[in-house]
């Protein structure tokens, strides 16, 4: 010590740096450890039975009831005919369109058809349902007078009931495509 103070302090950090630290060991991995049977099989065991529950469970699961698609009438184009059989496409809307041609009001149409006396086209009325959501309320023979849609069509010659035709397929109502599409 030289008197300063100073050295005393800072001793302890000489005793450290003089300490010897023992060699470091290394490991060998003399086997590579897997898994004993006992532990894969239970491993198999238990993944087998979560996919076979998985699997039951799908299964009994009661299958999606995916609705059809209702269309507003407003998105899909009807052919509309008049009295004077002036025909012209456009889009469905609730009540009648005037005739471009004669200013009559026209209708879309439906055939139906009677066992004896053949086809008929049948003028269909859109109108507002109880629910609030348009649809065919009326139907009309031509040269009669209107009916509601729930009550049964017969044919004006023999009083029989007529039965809807199916569609053509190409003369079906086409879907207005959405902008840009």
């Amino acid at each position: 010590m030289d008197g300063s103070g100073t050295e005393p302090r800072y001793l302890w950090i000489r005793k450290l740096a003089t300490i010897r630290r023992p060699p470091r060991r290394t490991v060998r991995i003399v086997k590579h450890r897997t898994l004993p049977p006992t532990a894969r099989l239970s491993l198999l065991v238990v993944f087998s039975v979560a996919v076979l529950l998985f699997m039951l469970w799908r299964f009994w699961q009661p299958a999606e009831v995916v609705s059809p698609r209702e269309r507003a009438i407003t998105d899909v184009e009807f052919v509309y005919k008049c009295e004077r059989n002036h025909a012209f496409r456009a889009l469905g809307q609730v009540g009648h369109r005037s005739c471009p041609v004669c200013e009559q009001p026209a209708y879309p149409r439906w055939r139906y058809a009677c066992e004896i006396h053949g086809t008929f086209e049948v003028a269909l009325y859109f109108g507002i349902g109880a629910d609030g959501v348009p649809k065919v309320t009326k139907l009309r023979l031509p040269g009669r007078d209107w009916i509601a849609v729930d009550k049964t069509l017969r044919c004006p010659r023999c009083n029989r009931e007529l039965k809807r035709l199916p569609e053509d397929p190409l003369d079906l109502p086409r879907r207005r495509l959405p902008e840009g599409g």
